[in-house]
């Protein structure tokens, strides 16, 4: 049955307090104390000065969250005529209490001389107006977002495995670009969503493809504020595995399979899970040797394999992917994760198929013996 627009309003307004009706009460007052914010903004515009305010510090990460929910309320239980006046009410309360509070504060950032400039755009020039003093980064999901014009934005992210995976969103106006990816609270849900806008999520393996990529600009900036994006904490965006999403224990080669075929094409598009729709099963009943393993990852991903161990610690090391395999028991390694050597001479492993990072000196200290593979072009 349908929600009267009478009722559908008032769970709205219970929905923006998020707190008891006296606190609500209290917090009319105030919101009054800015209350310009330009009557025709859209709320994209609107939705997108928030996101400027969370990428800055300035809105804290409960306070957006609890306005993604409120806007997913909003999207499944409103009716279609009233769904985009609904949204820019709880996004127009959402700002104004956000500023009031930021004075109450007397933020330095708001209460500055640079601070209660941006302010004044703000409140008395209005949001389209304020737009052209955008910051340089936005935080989406956890992807470093960086206008490159006025339609154009980058998304990146690094990953534990030492690269980077990038979208780049082109032709889009900005607003519109975080309006549409509102939904996605992790990487994964990002590069889902991108796919589905005919985006197409990059990966990056080194900062010389990063800047090939996302450009020059982008890349720095993402350099410069790799551990604020949260680069090498583990699984991007804190929830699913993107390259095991089973969540399996017996498919490492599948695993490392993905990761090489990822870079090898440029673009984040295959898991475990794939790799194994594509290529053949991989788990324990198969019963892979070393050997199977490495032909079935030459299979997958095109390349060749060395014959024998290379020394990977080695200051000539050859640049690339490598297969490593480790935990030796009777007689016989029985696990493989993935190596890199940059073209800096950095060593990387990384166990995709539980998500750890480690130093080539920890594989060991925990495996006791390994054999790297190098993978090279046929």
């Amino acid at each position: 049955m349908a929600i009267g627009k009478g009722v559908c309003v008032g769970l709205l307004v219970l929905l923006v307090a998020c707190e008891s009706t006296d606190e609500h009460l209290r917090r009319q007052g105030t919101d009054a104390e800015v209350s310009d914010v330009e009557p025709d903004a859209s709320a994209e515009e609107l939705y997108f000065e928030l996101v400027r305010l969370h990428s800055t510090g300035l809105m804290g990460p409960e306070r957006m969250e609890a306005l993604q929910r409120n806007l997913d309320w909003v999207e499944a239980h409103s009716e279609a005529g009233e769904r985009e006046t609904q949204q820019r009410q709880l996004l127009a309360s959402t700002l104004r209490r956000t500023l009031n509070e930021l004075r109450r504060e007397e933020n330095p950032v708001v209460v500055g001389s640079e601070g209660r400039a941006y302010a004044r755009r703000l409140n008395h020039a209005g949001v389209r107006e304020s737009q052209r003093y955008a910051e340089q980064t936005l935080l989406i999901a956890g992807m470093l977002g960086v206008p490159t014009s006025e339609e154009d934005l980058v998304l990146m992210v690094a990953v534990p495995v030492g690269g980077h995976v990038v979208v780049k969103v082109s032709g889009m106006a900005l607003r519109r670009a975080a309006f549409l990816l509102r939904r996605a609270r992790t990487v994964d849900d990002v590069v889902d969503q991108a796919k589905a806008l005919g985006l197409r999520p990059r990966y990056a393996a080194s900062e010389t493809e990063l800047r090939e990529v996302a450009g020059d600009a982008a890349s720095e900036a993402l350099l410069r504020t790799e551990a604020h994006v949260g680069a090498g904490k583990g699984v991007p965006g804190g929830k699913k595995n993107p390259w095991n999403p089973s969540e399996r224990d017996d498919n490492c080669t599948a695993c490392v399979a993905t990761i090489i075929r990822n870079s090898v094409e440029g673009y984040f598009a295959h898991s475990a899970d794939d790799m194994e729709r594509l290529f053949g099963y991989t788990g324990r009943e198969r019963a892979f040797s070393p050997e199977d393993s490495l032909r079935y990852i030459e299979r997958a991903t095109g390349l060749k394999a060395s014959r024998g161990g290379v020394a990977i610690l080695e200051a000539r090391a050859p640049v690339g992917h490598y297969a490593i395999f480790t935990r030796w028991v009777g007689g016989d390694y029985n696990h493989v994760v993935y190596g890199r050597v940059t073209p800096a001479g950095r060593v990387v492993v990384f166990d995709p198929q539980s998500m750890e990072h480690m130093s080539y000196q920890q594989l060991l200290k925990r495996y006791g013996k390994a054999r790297p593979h190098l993978l090279e072009a046929r």
